[in-house]
């Protein structure tokens, strides 16, 4: 017999869907079950991502190549950087010496 959440009074899907004899009963319902958790709820990491891919690429800073683009924004997304902490590692590699043989 299906229990109802005590507290609301109303029946809770995850619990229903974890019950071995529904996985067993409807195996392809059970998977997209567990597929439809995967799926964000919002936006906001993409938009988050967006907005510091557009203050990193700047009329001034417009040569970026992808692979520095994309470390750059690795490293802004995983640490928590200040902007002026960003131009300071931008400043850094634009006095590096590059010895590229052409």
């Amino acid at each position: 017999m299906i229990e109802l959440n005590k507290q609301r009074g109303e029946l809770c899907l995850t619990d229903l869907f974890y019950r071995p004899e529904i996985q067993n009963s409807f195996p392809a319902v059970n998977y997209m079950f567990t597929l439809s958790r995967l799926i964000p709820s919002s936006t906001a990491s993409v938009e988050r991502l967006f907005s510091l891919m557009n203050s990193l690429c700047t009329p001034s800073r417009n040569k970026l190549l992808v692979g520095t683009l994309d470390s750059l924004l690795r490293l802004c997304m995983e640490a928590d950087l200040s902007e002026s902490d960003v131009e300071n590692v931008i400043d850094i590699f634009k006095k590096k010496e590059w010895n590229i043989a052409l």
